[in-house]
Protein backbone atom coordinates (compact mmCIF):
# COMPACT_ATOMS: atom_id res chain seq x y z
CA UNK A 1 0.00 0.00 0.00
CA UNK A 2 1.55 3.46 -1.08
CA UNK A 3 1.95 6.25 1.88
CA UNK A 4 -0.47 8.40 0.20
CA UNK A 5 -3.42 5.75 0.14
CA UNK A 6 -1.88 4.38 3.83
CA UNK A 7 -2.65 7.57 5.16
CA UNK A 8 -5.94 8.41 4.20
CA UNK A 9 -7.02 4.63 5.68
CA UNK A 10 -5.56 5.83 8.77
CA UNK A 11 -7.82 9.43 8.94
CA UNK A 12 -10.73 6.68 8.86
CA UNK A 13 -9.31 4.00 10.81
CA UNK A 14 -9.55 6.89 14.41
CA UNK A 15 -12.27 9.34 13.59
CA UNK A 16 -10.70 11.15 16.61
CA UNK A 17 -7.83 12.29 14.03
CA UNK A 18 -10.95 14.45 12.42
CA UNK A 19 -12.47 15.71 15.55
CA UNK A 20 -9.46 16.96 17.15
CA UNK A 21 -8.23 18.86 13.78
CA UNK A 22 -11.96 19.68 13.32
CA UNK A 23 -12.00 21.39 16.89
CA UNK A 24 -8.22 23.30 16.10
CA UNK A 25 -9.38 24.21 12.28
CA UNK A 26 -12.91 25.55 13.64
CA UNK A 27 -11.27 27.83 15.74
CA UNK A 28 -8.64 28.93 13.24
CA UNK A 29 -11.59 29.55 10.78
CA UNK A 30 -13.80 31.32 13.09
CA UNK A 31 -10.52 33.91 13.96
CA UNK A 32 -10.18 34.32 9.58
CA UNK A 33 -14.24 35.45 9.58
CA UNK A 34 -14.41 37.87 11.88
CA UNK A 35 -10.44 38.93 10.87
CA UNK A 36 -9.83 42.20 8.82
CA UNK A 37 -6.78 41.24 7.39
CA UNK A 38 -8.46 38.28 5.32
CA UNK A 39 -9.93 41.13 3.29
CA UNK A 40 -6.62 42.67 3.21
CA UNK A 41 -4.59 39.40 2.05
CA UNK A 42 -7.24 39.20 -1.07
CA UNK A 43 -6.65 43.04 -1.88
CA UNK A 44 -3.47 42.02 -2.75
CA UNK A 45 -4.39 39.80 -5.79
CA UNK A 46 -5.91 42.94 -7.15
CA UNK A 47 -3.02 44.64 -7.27
CA UNK A 48 -0.67 44.70 -10.17
CA UNK A 49 3.48 43.91 -9.99
CA UNK A 50 4.91 46.83 -9.21
CA UNK A 51 2.12 47.95 -6.54
CA UNK A 52 2.57 44.88 -5.02
CA UNK A 53 6.23 45.22 -4.16
CA UNK A 54 5.89 49.03 -3.60
CA UNK A 55 3.81 47.89 -0.52
CA UNK A 56 6.76 45.99 1.18
CA UNK A 57 9.10 48.87 2.06
CA UNK A 58 6.25 50.81 3.57
CA UNK A 59 5.17 48.05 5.34
CA UNK A 60 8.15 47.79 7.24
CA UNK A 61 8.47 51.54 7.65
CA UNK A 62 4.67 50.63 9.67
CA UNK A 63 6.50 48.19 11.50
CA UNK A 64 9.31 50.09 12.12
CA UNK A 65 7.48 53.02 13.09
CA UNK A 66 5.40 51.55 16.16
CA UNK A 67 8.63 50.77 17.68
CA UNK A 68 10.01 54.85 18.27
CA UNK A 69 11.05 53.82 22.15
CA UNK A 70 12.83 51.04 23.83
CA UNK A 71 9.69 50.66 26.30
CA UNK A 72 7.76 50.69 23.37
CA UNK A 73 10.07 47.36 21.91
CA UNK A 74 10.05 45.83 25.31
CA UNK A 75 6.33 45.97 25.12
CA UNK A 76 5.56 44.20 21.57
CA UNK A 77 8.16 41.64 22.79
CA UNK A 78 5.85 40.93 25.87
CA UNK A 79 2.81 40.81 24.26
CA UNK A 80 3.91 39.20 21.14
CA UNK A 81 6.02 36.64 23.77
CA UNK A 82 2.69 36.39 25.64
CA UNK A 83 0.48 35.48 22.54
CA UNK A 84 2.79 32.75 21.36
CA UNK A 85 2.89 31.39 24.64
CA UNK A 86 -1.38 30.66 24.99
CA UNK A 87 -1.31 29.37 21.48
CA UNK A 88 1.27 26.62 21.90
CA UNK A 89 -0.18 25.84 25.02
CA UNK A 90 -3.57 25.59 23.29
CA UNK A 91 -1.93 23.97 20.31
CA UNK A 92 0.39 21.34 22.29
CA UNK A 93 -3.23 19.81 23.90
CA UNK A 94 -4.51 18.75 20.15
CA UNK A 95 -0.82 17.93 19.13
CA UNK A 96 -0.10 15.46 21.87
CA UNK A 97 -3.01 13.72 22.32
CA UNK A 98 -3.51 13.17 18.76
CA UNK A 99 0.30 12.31 17.57
CA UNK A 100 0.20 9.55 19.76
CA UNK A 101 -2.74 7.93 18.02
CA UNK A 102 -1.46 8.59 14.86
CA UNK A 103 2.02 6.68 15.81
CA UNK A 104 0.04 3.58 17.67
CA UNK A 105 -1.58 3.45 14.41
CA UNK A 106 1.03 3.10 12.15
CA UNK A 107 3.44 1.37 14.65
CA UNK A 108 0.61 -1.20 14.60
CA UNK A 109 -0.56 -1.04 17.89
CA UNK A 110 -3.98 -2.15 18.40
CA UNK A 111 -6.43 0.76 19.35
CA UNK A 112 -7.33 1.24 23.46
CA UNK A 113 -8.94 3.09 25.33
CA UNK A 114 -7.32 6.48 26.66
CA UNK A 115 -5.01 6.77 23.64
CA UNK A 116 -5.71 10.65 23.36
CA UNK A 117 -5.05 11.27 27.43
CA UNK A 118 -1.65 8.96 27.24
CA UNK A 119 -0.21 11.00 24.85
CA UNK A 120 -1.08 13.83 26.73
CA UNK A 121 1.11 12.76 29.69
CA UNK A 122 3.61 11.27 27.38
CA UNK A 123 3.99 14.08 25.10
CA UNK A 124 2.63 17.53 26.08
CA UNK A 125 5.96 19.28 27.28
CA UNK A 126 7.58 18.15 24.08
CA UNK A 127 4.79 19.30 22.13
CA UNK A 128 4.67 22.68 23.92
CA UNK A 129 8.54 23.02 23.33
CA UNK A 130 8.51 22.74 20.18
CA UNK A 131 5.29 24.64 19.55
CA UNK A 132 6.10 27.49 21.16
CA UNK A 133 9.86 27.46 19.42
CA UNK A 134 8.20 26.65 15.79
CA UNK A 135 5.78 29.86 16.22
CA UNK A 136 8.26 31.77 17.39
CA UNK A 137 10.70 30.82 14.26
CA UNK A 138 8.06 31.51 12.43
CA UNK A 139 7.43 35.15 13.37
CA UNK A 140 11.30 35.91 12.51
CA UNK A 141 11.30 34.06 9.61
CA UNK A 142 8.64 36.50 8.15
CA UNK A 143 10.37 39.32 9.12
CA UNK A 144 13.67 37.81 7.33
CA UNK A 145 11.69 37.39 4.12
CA UNK A 146 10.42 40.88 4.10
CA UNK A 147 13.55 42.03 4.59
CA UNK A 148 15.18 39.84 1.53
CA UNK A 149 11.94 41.44 -0.48
CA UNK A 150 13.52 44.95 0.14
CA UNK A 151 16.35 44.83 -2.51
CA UNK A 152 14.46 43.51 -5.09
CA UNK A 153 11.42 46.01 -4.08
CA UNK A 154 13.80 49.12 -4.76
CA UNK A 155 14.87 47.74 -7.92
CA UNK A 156 11.59 46.61 -9.79
CA UNK A 157 9.93 49.85 -8.65
CA UNK A 158 12.90 51.77 -10.60
CA UNK A 159 12.55 49.83 -13.42
CA UNK A 160 9.27 49.85 -13.58
CA UNK A 161 8.85 53.85 -12.97
CA UNK A 162 11.96 56.00 -13.81
CA UNK A 163 14.76 53.32 -14.86
CA UNK A 164 14.27 50.95 -17.31
CA UNK A 165 18.08 50.69 -17.93
CA UNK A 166 17.94 48.64 -14.60
CA UNK A 167 16.39 45.79 -16.01
CA UNK A 168 18.77 42.80 -16.03
CA UNK A 169 19.73 43.87 -12.80
CA UNK A 170 16.40 43.92 -11.65
CA UNK A 171 15.53 40.30 -13.26
CA UNK A 172 18.50 38.61 -11.94
CA UNK A 173 17.95 40.46 -8.39
CA UNK A 174 14.29 38.90 -8.48
CA UNK A 175 15.13 35.68 -9.48
CA UNK A 176 17.85 35.55 -6.61
CA UNK A 177 14.90 36.70 -4.26
CA UNK A 178 12.55 34.33 -5.49
CA UNK A 179 14.83 31.19 -5.02
CA UNK A 180 15.70 32.67 -1.56
CA UNK A 181 11.66 32.88 -0.41
CA UNK A 182 11.23 29.21 -1.62
CA UNK A 183 13.97 26.89 -0.51
CA UNK A 184 13.78 29.17 2.85
CA UNK A 185 10.16 28.48 2.82
CA UNK A 186 10.76 24.81 2.02
CA UNK A 187 13.57 23.95 4.13
CA UNK A 188 11.40 25.66 7.33
CA UNK A 189 8.37 23.68 7.07
CA UNK A 190 10.26 20.14 5.95
CA UNK A 191 11.68 21.12 8.84
CA UNK A 192 9.44 21.34 10.82
CA UNK A 193 7.17 18.78 9.97
CA UNK A 194 9.46 16.30 10.80
CA UNK A 195 10.36 17.67 13.92
CA UNK A 196 7.16 16.51 15.25
CA UNK A 197 6.87 12.59 14.71
CA UNK A 198 10.53 12.83 15.56
CA UNK A 199 9.91 14.31 19.04
CA UNK A 200 6.88 11.45 19.37
CA UNK A 201 9.23 8.40 18.40
CA UNK A 202 12.93 9.71 19.77
CA UNK A 203 14.22 10.23 23.36
CA UNK A 204 16.17 12.83 22.75
CA UNK A 205 17.38 15.41 20.00
CA UNK A 206 14.06 15.55 18.05
CA UNK A 207 15.30 17.94 15.66
CA UNK A 208 18.45 15.87 14.49
CA UNK A 209 16.10 12.80 14.18
CA UNK A 210 14.22 14.81 12.04
CA UNK A 211 16.47 16.64 10.23
CA UNK A 212 18.19 13.20 9.18
CA UNK A 213 15.30 11.63 8.05
CA UNK A 214 14.42 14.58 5.97
CA UNK A 215 17.30 14.57 4.80
CA UNK A 216 17.30 11.09 3.46
CA UNK A 217 14.52 11.93 1.07
CA UNK A 218 14.49 15.43 0.66
CA UNK A 219 14.02 16.45 -2.25
CA UNK A 220 10.61 13.54 -2.91
CA UNK A 221 9.48 15.42 0.24
CA UNK A 222 10.33 18.82 -1.21
CA UNK A 223 8.40 18.06 -4.26
CA UNK A 224 5.41 16.42 -2.40
CA UNK A 225 5.48 19.32 0.26
CA UNK A 226 5.92 22.05 -2.53
CA UNK A 227 2.86 20.36 -4.52
CA UNK A 228 0.45 20.05 -1.07
CA UNK A 229 1.23 23.78 -0.92
CA UNK A 230 0.55 25.04 -4.38
CA UNK A 231 -2.96 22.96 -3.61
CA UNK A 232 -3.63 24.39 -0.48
CA UNK A 233 -2.85 28.12 -1.43
CA UNK A 234 -5.10 27.73 -4.68
CA UNK A 235 -7.94 26.50 -2.53
CA UNK A 236 -7.42 29.40 -0.19
CA UNK A 237 -7.22 31.91 -3.18
CA UNK A 238 -10.53 30.65 -4.49
CA UNK A 239 -12.08 30.68 -0.90
CA UNK A 240 -10.96 34.29 -0.80
CA UNK A 241 -12.48 35.14 -3.82
CA UNK A 242 -15.62 33.67 -3.61
CA UNK A 243 -15.88 35.16 0.25
CA UNK A 244 -15.03 38.97 -0.89
CA UNK A 245 -17.76 38.53 -3.42
CA UNK A 246 -20.35 36.87 -0.90
CA UNK A 247 -19.74 39.80 1.10
CA UNK A 248 -20.30 42.23 -1.29
CA UNK A 249 -23.38 41.67 -2.37
CA UNK A 250 -24.71 40.75 1.44
CA UNK A 251 -25.44 36.86 1.43
CA UNK A 252 -24.24 36.53 5.24
CA UNK A 253 -26.59 32.87 4.67
CA UNK A 254 -23.72 31.30 2.03
CA UNK A 255 -20.90 33.36 3.87
CA UNK A 256 -21.43 31.11 6.97
CA UNK A 257 -22.11 28.22 4.49
CA UNK A 258 -19.04 28.72 2.93
CA UNK A 259 -17.30 29.01 6.37
CA UNK A 260 -18.44 25.26 6.76
CA UNK A 261 -17.04 24.39 3.41
CA UNK A 262 -14.23 25.90 4.87
CA UNK A 263 -13.51 24.11 7.65
CA UNK A 264 -14.87 20.66 6.20
CA UNK A 265 -12.42 20.80 3.56
CA UNK A 266 -9.18 22.58 5.69
CA UNK A 267 -10.09 20.32 8.42
CA UNK A 268 -9.71 17.04 5.86
CA UNK A 269 -6.39 18.75 4.18
CA UNK A 270 -4.73 19.26 7.69
CA UNK A 271 -5.58 15.51 9.45
CA UNK A 272 -3.70 13.80 5.96
CA UNK A 273 -1.12 16.47 5.72
CA UNK A 274 -0.25 14.85 9.69
CA UNK A 275 -0.72 11.15 9.08
CA UNK A 276 0.71 11.33 5.69
CA UNK A 277 3.87 13.13 7.37
CA UNK A 278 3.42 11.00 10.22
CA UNK A 279 3.58 7.81 7.66
CA UNK A 280 6.22 9.34 5.44
CA UNK A 281 8.33 9.83 8.43
CA UNK A 282 7.98 5.91 9.61
CA UNK A 283 8.70 4.62 5.86
CA UNK A 284 12.33 6.69 5.31
CA UNK A 285 13.27 5.17 8.70
CA UNK A 286 12.44 1.50 7.50
CA UNK A 287 14.59 2.00 4.20
CA UNK A 288 16.92 3.91 6.09
CA UNK A 289 17.45 0.95 8.42
CA UNK A 290 17.02 -1.76 5.48
CA UNK A 291 19.77 -0.33 3.61
CA UNK A 292 22.37 -0.46 6.69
Amino acid sequence: MSVFSYSIRTIFRRPIILLVFGIIMLAACLINYYNPIYSVIYGFGGMGISEMLNSVVPFLNLVTGLIDTPLKLIEILIAGAAIITVLSLLIAIGFAGIFNVIKNIIEGKPKHAGEFSEGLKKYYSRMFSITFRVLLMAVLLFMFLMVVCVPASILTRAYLTTRPDLMFLAVIVDIITVFTLFFAVMFFCIYILFWYPAAVTGDRKWFSLGKRTADAAFWNVLGKVFLSGIVFSVYQLVLLYADNHLTAVGTSALSILLLLVTWAVNTLFVSFLATYIFTTFKSIQMKSQNSI
